[in-house]
């Protein structure tokens, strides 16, 4: 009897590795033809690394660059975590003292500064050059900046109060109390995200009965309390709003409620409280936050000893970086397969006409790609295609609803640098917390 215990216990912790091992197989796989130029990144193109695709072409879509340009940020930050841990670090963090103090809160600002410099071309292309050659925003430079700027401060702030609280706690109490202050620093994250999200981006919020009597009617007969329904301005028109907290509350974007009709805005809202009734979001949460706490453990058991210098700080989140990397390679596959599965729960009760209509409306305010390679999709978007969204869907496998870019958010707690260096979000604040979903 207990073994049969123990097997029924152990059987979907065995199902989610092999599936895990499955997908990592297989993308690493597709991974390995797209750097050999075995298979076409864009169609019309022998090989993804042609010249032409370089430039701005008609070929070289909003999407594409953006593409382009997650793919430089993630590889370059990972290729230098890299070189950190096989050549070692400079002499002046590698000989630091093993005694937390005002030397080691100077280096960790240092070395949080360089990594906004190195990031200021990314950002500059990603939040300025691309939506403006591509017609996606009017925003003036100096505009740009500000909220560039304010971003970048809190997230420096929040990467210098988490950097230096672990290693305060490492140095005195040791590598399993860094994994505790961890799991601590992730909980709050949860709790308090809307909170973080308003301090990096510029939203503005709206009293739901200064909207227009029809729009009012439609928030406050949804399923979800009006109490636990946000509106939020956003000056970048990829906001998407979300689902925040341990008590889930709906935010959304402005701009939604004022183009959506009607029966649009009731699906928004239909879809996010089935997310949060049917459990989706929980079990995309809890995989997210497993994740990073693996990575975690996985991290402190690779230095050399205790986390109680900064050139151990370094190694941990070298190490952490190449982690959530590859949880960049496997969760879009279970974020994709959950939306498709939520898709297929509302197509039960919801007109065809408008699942559809909702999909293409997201997609343009995104990047505008309604259909994509298979390739492209299965390694960089955790929301499919309007195409893959409209074909006939099987029963899908394991999922996990938004787990990659919430996987990105709660790598923070880690001292994570990959959060605002993905396609979607690279030098666009108000992305940096709340992160595009379906």
């Amino acid at each position: 009897m207990h073994s049969n215990f123990a097997w029924k216990t152990a059987r979907p912790v065995y199902r989610f590795v092999r599936q895990m091992s499955q997908d990592l197989r297989r993308n690493l796989v597709l991974v390995a033809d797209l750097l050999s130029g075995r298979r076409a990144l864009m169609s019309g193109y022998e090989t993804p690394w042609n010249d032409d695709v370089i430039r701005s072409s008609p070929g070289m879509t909003y999407a594409r660059a953006r593409l382009w340009l997650g793919i430089t940020g993630v590889g370059m930050q990972v290729v230098l975590a890299a070189a950190v841990l096989i050549r070692g670090l400079p002499g002046w963090v590698a000989g630091s003292e093993t005694t937390y103090g005002l030397e080691q809160v100077a280096q960790i600002a240092l070395l949080l500064a360089m990594y906004a410099a190195l990031m200021l071309p990314l950002d500059w292309l990603g939040g300025f050059v691309l939506p403006r050659n591509y017609g996606r925003s009017e925003q003036r430079a100096g505009s740009y900046f500000i909220r560039w700027g304010r971003g970048i401060a809190v997230q420096f702030l929040l990467l210098f109060v988490v950097a230096n609280s672990l290693l305060a706690i490492g140095s005195r109490f040791g590598n399993v109390a860094v994994v505790l202050g961890v799991v601590l620093f992730g909980l709050l994250g949860i709790a308090f995200q809307a909170s973080f999200a308003r301090l990096f981006g510029a939203f503005t919020s709206v009293a739901i009965a200064d909207l227009p009597d029809t729009t009012r009617c439609v928030i406050e007969t949804a399923s979800e309390k009006p109490s636990r329904i946000q509106v939020w301005d956003s000056a970048d028109r990829g906001f998407t709003g979300g689902i925040t907290g341990w008590k889930p509350r709906v935010i959304l974007p402005l701009h939604w409620v004022r183009t959506l009709p009607p029966e649009q805005l009731k699906l928004v809202l239909a879809r996010r409280a089935e997310i949060i009734h049917g459990g989706w979001r929980l079990v995309g949460l809890s995989v997210a936050f497993l994740w990073v706490l693996a990575g975690c453990v996985g991290s402190l058991l690779l230095l050399n000893g205790r986390l109680d210098t900064v050139a151990e700080l370094a190694r941990f989140v070298c190490w952490n970086n190449l982690w959530i990397f590859l949880g960049l390679l496997l969760l879009p596959t279970a974020s994709r397969r959950a939306t498709l599965a939520i898709d297929r729960e509302m197509y039960a009760s919801r007109s065809e006409s408008d699942m559809q209509q909702q999909h293409v409306f997201q997609d343009r305010l995104q990047d505008d790609e309604p259909e994509r390679p298979s390739l492209i999709e299965t390694i960089f978007h955790p929301i499919p295609s309007v195409a893959s969204r409209s074909a006939p869907q099987a029963k899908v496998r394991f999922s996990a609803w938004h787990s990659a870019r919430t996987m990105l958010f709660l790598s923070y707690a880690c001292g994570g640098l990959l959060a605002r260096s993905v396609h979607c979000n690279v030098g666009r604040p108000d992305l940096w917390v709340l992160f595009p979903t379906d």
